[in-house]
């Protein structure tokens, strides 16, 4: 026998409380002798002997009574009892699982359960009743099916990788349609389906815009500006492919030094950064930092090797011209993680003083034949001073410094409904109507922690009656 609660079993010690009580609770009376009550009969010896038999009746009634409550409590299962039970938590209408899932799940006979999910993530074991439960915080993944052998799969029906033996709902077949994402040079992303859906859109949980329509575009400025967006497509039966969400990703600590740069950079500092004005006897810590900004160096402080977080320096300039718009090295993957894409007339940043950097640092930015700002692992270096710290460009540097970007969340498309073709599977059975959930009865066996609470009930009604008599 093992329990789903062995905690309990500590209850067995209260088991001393009523032996205590018999053996030491009640003191031993001396008999005196009365002269004037010696005409009274004796007491009778086998009197005595029924009492005292009365009193081990009672005192075993009520140990049993605290032994099967406290089995109870322990909910004993047998080992060959408990079954597997594995949940296709697959995301088309898993939002929605409260609708079919309990039609599953209440024709389980009772017992205990070893619970796994679409992946063969182990749950634990449970009872029946504690399944739902467990169900309802199941998230939901569009990984691969791994089916653990012997277990009864309970799924919508869905997927196509559906494998006996296994339950699914009676249901209609549902639609389900593709979204098409498309993506400009400036970040604009457009979404395209076939037919005419409702669409909204919030923001930080706002609704900003709500709209019939085919087609719909979201433009950088609405998803580049720190906060969540929300699209919600409603135009086919499955809801969780429909929708998309942009997650800022929290900035991290950055230090602003500043060597007696007059440039305005409002555009490139955050509210939470710490600007301070560098001098060659500045004690500071800058290990609490997870990005620090260097305006106008052309050298790295000697204060600050050994740094291991993020570097950004921009120098002053020495070289002199008269203006020229430097040329991107686009091949770097920096373009492709953070740059937003170049403005409407390709012009990038312009340079007019610049220092040239070494062309072995992995290049970003080139002007007349010389690198001009280069990236390499944590270290970005500029040999110029910006004129324009709202460009694009400087958008991306200052994002890949602050270690934050917006990240879109949606799940793929899930396919079509293979629920006509998984319906004629052997080994696949479809649950119609939800068994009351006091169908399954009372069972009689040793792993029924409602008989141990029944015969708890018993023996403490057993006990009263003897101590009455």
């Amino acid at each position: 026998m093992e329990f789903y609660r062995p905690q309990w079993l500590w209850g067995l010690l209260l088991v001393a409380v009523p032996v205590w009580i018999h053996f030491f609770g009640i003191r031993t009376r001396k008999a005196k002798v009365i002269p004037s009550l010696l005409w009274l009969l004796k007491v009778n010896p086998s009197q005595r002997s029924k009492s005292r038999l009365k009193d081990l009746i009672v005192l075993l009634l009520r140990i049993l009574t605290i032994v099967f409550v406290v089995l109870s409590l322990a909910s004993p299962r047998s080992s060959l009892s408990t079954k597997l039970l594995q949940v296709d938590n697959y995301p088309a209408k898993w939002n929605e699982r409260n609708t079919w899932m309990p039609t599953l799940l209440e024709n389980l006979d009772d017992g205990f359960y070893q619970l796994y999910d679409r992946q063969g993530t182990y749950y634990g074991t449970h009872e029946k009743a504690a399944v739902r439960t467990v169900v309802e915080k199941m998230a939901y993944t569009n990984a691969p099916l791994e089916r653990v052998t012997g277990a009864l799969l309970l799924s919508y029906g869905f997927d196509n990788s559906l494998q006996a033996p296994a339950w699914i709902p009676s249901r209609q077949a549902k639609i389900n349609l593709p979204i098409e994402k498309e993506a400009n040079s400036l970040g604009d992303q457009t979404f395209k389906w076939k037919v005419l859906g409702n669409v909204t859109v919030e923001n930080n949980n706002r609704l900003i815009d709500s709209r019939s329509d085919s087609t719909y575009s979201i433009s950088l400025d609405e998803t580049a500006s720190g906060q969540l967006v929300d699209l919600t497509i409603s135009h086919d039966s499955i809801h969780e492919d429909n929708h998309f969400s942009w997650r800022p990703t929290p900035p991290s600590r950055r230090l602003i030094l500043s060597n007696n740069v007059q440039t305005p950079i409002n555009e490139f500092i955050t509210l939470d950064d710490s600007v301070v004005q560098y001098s060659s006897d500045l004690v500071i810590n800058y290990e609490e930092f997870h990005a620090i900004v260097l305006l106008g160096f052309d050298f790295i402080p000697p204060s600050l090797e050994g740094y291991v977080g993020k570097l950004v320096q921009f120098s002053k300039g020495k070289q002199y011209q008269d203006g020229g718009t430097s040329i991107p090295e686009l091949n770097h993957p920096f373009f492709t993680n953070f740059f937003i894409g170049p403005s409407l007339q390709n012009a990038w940043p312009e340079v007019s003083s610049y220092n040239v950097l070494r062309e072995d640092e992995e290049p970003l930015l080139w002007l007349d034949g010389a690198v001009v700002a280069s990236l390499r692992d944590r270290i970005y270096k500029q040999g110029f001073m910006p004129k324009d710290w709202a460009h694009p460009f400087y958008r991306a540097i200052n994002q890949w410094s602050l270690g934050s970007s917006t990240r879109i969340e949606y799940v793929p498309f899930l396919g079509s409904d293979f629920y006509e073709s998984n319906v004629i599977l052997d080994g696949v059975d479809v649950i119609d109507n939800p068994k009351s959930e006091y169908s399954q009865g009372f069972a009689m066996n040793l792993f029924n922690e409602k008989l141990y609470l029944l015969l708890a009930l018993l023996c403490a009604l057993i006990a009263l009656i003897f101590v009455k008599i």
